[in-house]
């Protein structure tokens, strides 16, 4: 896959990508929002498998999607040969399964993928596919949001996305490092970025470049991004700010953390005895924190509405946001009135979502 050096004097030689995996040719991705919340995303991908692990990698197709609020649409699939042969997988043989995520903890959920085992996939071969997701129904009535990153660790010649929103619908976009162009097209407002990724990831280059970085003092922010991941290069909302998403929130638990009269009686028994509101706290967070087991049912608006704090109790099991509803319960039983606080669980630290909402314009 790499070109020769020109003989010429000053010439720049092409990128040796002979020990890649594979190489994505073009990675397209489109979405299209309406004010109600609701729209769509076009994904289209071609890539080059060089290997066996690439052709594992690649030889079934997955997308993921909301079963609730979403369906999944495969426009195609084929494997172009190096001869210029061309093999359609029908699209028919596409089939649903939960997303791992629900498997890698209790945890029962309308996150699915829709998946399609690729036919006759070869080492270098080109794979080209394309998938539409519907969003039918919003996650949050009149609300929108997205995020997207263009990935680094694959040779990528060409990779885009593209953003539709109605020309006369407020969005914040939040993009510090790339700028998009914008245009307008048929009532839509079209932000659209571009990028590529030219480096190796295998072979000398690649390994030389890695030595420099190995040797590179890493500020904060850089040791957060290589332990706990990084930012989203885009990201997008009609939410006008934090403190409406706060409200948004607060409109999905508001009754749910009232006590009923066992869960007064419940932090009464646990309180027994106690003399400071420090030693209550203390009490009633202990046994939320070690009596409620872990496990989510979260489907639709399941996600982000925790259930009633007398559920949890009796059920003795939820997610984070039900263990919240309890403690909170539980807590103005003792006449306090806490609140939630909403933190990105891939942001890494508090003081990195304090940056996003400084930034976001």
């Amino acid at each position: 896959m790499s070109a020769p050096a020109s003989g010429a004097k000053g010439a720049v030689s092409s990128p040796d990508y002979s020990g890649e995996p594979g190489i994505i040719q073009h990675l397209d991705r489109v979405y299209q929002v309406e004010a109600d919340g609701t729209g769509w995303r076009l994904l289209t991908t071609s890539v080059q498998a060089l290997t066996e692990g690439a052709v594992k990698q690649f030889g079934v197709l997955s997308i993921a999607f909301a079963s609730s609020s979403e369906s999944v649409e495969i426009v195609y699939a084929r494997v172009k040969r190096p001869d210029g042969t061309v093999v359609e997988t029908p699209v028919s043989g596409a089939m649903e399964q939960p997303d791992p995520v629900t498997q890698a903890a209790p945890f029962y959920s309308d996150l699915k993928q829709k998946q399609l085992p690729i036919r006759s996939l070869s080492v270098g071969d080109t794979l080209e596919w394309q998938a539409k997701v519907v969003r039918t129904k919003a996650e949050a009535p009149g609300h929108f949001w997205g995020q997207e990153t263009f990935y680094e660790d694959a040779v990528i010649l060409s990779q885009s996305v593209e953003l539709r929103v109605p020309k006369d619908a407020f969005v914040n976009v939040w993009s510090p490092t790339l700028k998009p162009t914008e245009t307008t097209a048929g009532g839509y407002r079209v932000l659209r970025w571009e990028n590529s990724q030219l480096k190796p990831t295998v072979g000398k280059e690649a390994d030389a470049e890695k030595e420099v970085k190995s040797k590179v003092v890493w500020t904060p922010e850089q040791e957060l991004e290589a332990t706990q991941g990084k930012l989203p290069m885009i990201a997008w909302t009609n939410f006008k700010s934090w403190e409406d998403v706060g409200a948004w929130y607060r409109g999905l638990e508001k009754d749910r953390t009232v006590p009923d009269e066992e869960i007064k009686a419940k932090v009464a028994e646990l309180t027994a005895g106690k003399t400071t509101e420090e030693e209550k706290v203390r009490a009633v967070y202990g046994y939320v924190a070690t009596q409620i087991r872990y496990i989510g049912v979260a489907f639709g608006v399941g996600r982000y509405q925790p259930h009633r704090a007398e559920d949890v109790m009796q059920n003795r099991y939820g997610d984070c946001k039900d263990k919240h509803t309890l403690l909170a319960s539980m807590l103005e039983a003792l006449g306090l009135h806490p609140d939630a606080v909403l933190i990105g669980a891939g942001f890494g630290s508090t003081r990195r979502c304090l940056r996003l909402r400084r930034s976001i314009i």
